[in-house]
């Protein structure tokens, strides 16, 4: 994805919103609320890579789903 975008991969953690794409972040969001899943972090960039595109602009791209309620894995359960 990064060499689509004409990027590369960021591994900088202790990143937040703000240093990210707001429109790319709030989409990545909702979408994560919408499927129940809790197991994310872009701080600690836990199942969220950044990829940063020619012009030095961050999106934020999620992966890893399998505590969403969408993947049924018998070992996920809901955060409290």
């Amino acid at each position: 994805m990064a060499r689509r975008l004409d990027g590369r991969s960021v591994e900088q953690q202790g990143l937040h919103f703000d240093t990210v794409d707001a429109d790319t972040m709030t989409l990545l969001s909702l979408f994560e609320f919408m499927i129940g899943n809790t197991d994310m972090s872009l701080y600690k960039l836990h199942n969220i890579k950044v990829v940063r595109d020619g012009r030095g602009t961050h999106y934020p791209v999620p992966y890893d789903f399998d505590y969403s309620g969408l993947v049924n894995a018998r070992y996920a359960i809901p955060a409290a």
